[in-house]
């Protein structure tokens, strides 16, 4: 099962909307789902959307979803909405979306994110401004490693550095492609240092962030 299949699994229905929906491939899955009877697809451009409504055109329930052209949530009513989701974009552009809707004061019931980098801080994010990550998991699909999470509303921090840099479930659940990840990271690095010539202070840059890591892999397998 792929990543977008992934995601396509965890909306809740009866209203999804797909932020920057680009060739429209969630909106698709969820007119598979019975129980969602609506789709807002946005995107930042008519062109961009164009993509999205080649791709359900020939699909018997293609009225059911809504194409809007705006930047993120903007003008869109989330009271209606029972899943955002928002993947395919850096962790601050997500923040950026999210804050968007926080400072308008739109509600936001359930979120499903993806972001490509900066999980981090989305995580931080997500606890400063009132949420509660139900799901974290990591995901390889087509040779890439994805995150993945999903949050409600509610109080929720973490006492561990570790839980807010790969996500306290993967962590807790030994999570197979997060230690794939980390495992990459640290074999990437030692090939870098190896071959590479480079000044001293980088060179002792990098043997700290290897030793971090290695570090960071022991202490999910303990």
């Amino acid at each position: 099962m792929d990543r977008l299949e992934k995601i396509a699994q965890r909306l809740v229905g009866p209203v999804v909307c797909d932020v920057g929906t680009d060739h429209g491939k969630i909106p698709l899955l969820a007119l598979h789902r019975d129980d969602i009877t609506k789709v807002i697809a946005t995107d930042i451009s008519e062109r961009s959307l164009e993509k999205c409504r080649i791709a359900i055109q020939d699909h018997p329930r293609k009225d059911a979803v809504e194409l809007v052209v705006t930047d993120g949530l903007v003008g869109i009513d989330t009271t209606e909405l029972s899943t955002i989701v928002i993947t395919g974009m850096g962790g601050h552009t997500i923040m950026g979306i999210l804050e968007g809707a926080v400072q308008e004061g739109k509600p936001l019931s359930h979120l499903i994110l993806s972001p490509q980098k900066g999980e981090e801080e989305v995580r931080r994010y997500l606890h400063e401004h009132g949420f509660t990550i139900e799901e974290d998991t990591w995901i390889f699909d087509a040779g890439k490693f994805y995150t993945l999470m999903r949050a409600v509303p509610g109080k929720q921090v973490y006492e561990e550095a570790i839980y807010y840099r790969y996500g306290k479930q993967a962590v807790e659940e030994r999570n197979p492609v997060l230690l794939m990840w980390l495992a990459k990271q640290i074999q990437m690095k030692e090939e870098i240092l190896a071959t590479k010539r480079m000044q001293y202070e980088q060179r002792l840059e990098l043997m700290r962030d290897i030793k971090k890591r290695k570090e960071e892999y022991n202490a999910i397998l303990a």
